[in-house]
């Protein structure tokens, strides 16, 4: 009878450690497993790295020819306005020297139906 009780014992015992070999299997398959994942995940954090790396230097240059074409803007738009205004100054020119030429021949003719009703000096003489 103890005998048997031993050899039930023993049987229990081969159980258990059947069970913990498998279990033991197990642990390392999740651990390597888990080592694969972190590899993964480590090759992914780092080609996640390097297209951040990438998009933020596109993000740069875009952002430095955003600025470039907009100082190129603003200075066609002040040429444009500077070439409207000396044309307009330019079409304007004629007509103010024409407006003031004729304001000064009045002027001259006011002066001299002046002076000719002053005692009658002609032009380019003096009244004394």
């Amino acid at each position: 009878r103890q005998l048997d009780l031993l050899k039930s014992k023993i049987q229990q015992m081969e159980d258990n450690v059947k069970v913990a070999s498998e279990l033991r299997v197990n642990a390392e398959k999740r651990w390597a497993d888990s080592e694969a994942d972190k590899s993964v995940i480590s090759a992914e954090k780092e080609e996640a790295l390097e297209q951040l790396s990438a998009l933020r230097t596109q993000a740069l240059k875009s952002r430095e020819k955003k600025e470039a074409l907009e100082k190129a803007l603003e200075s066609a738009r002040r040429d444009a306005g500077s070439n409207k205004l000396e044309r307009e100054l330019h079409s304007l020119a004629p007509q103010d020297e024409k407006k003031e030429n004729t304001q000064k021949e009045k002027e001259r003719e006011k002066t001299e139906e002046r002076l000719q009703g002053e005692g009658g000096v002609g032009e380019g003489e003096e009244k004394e």
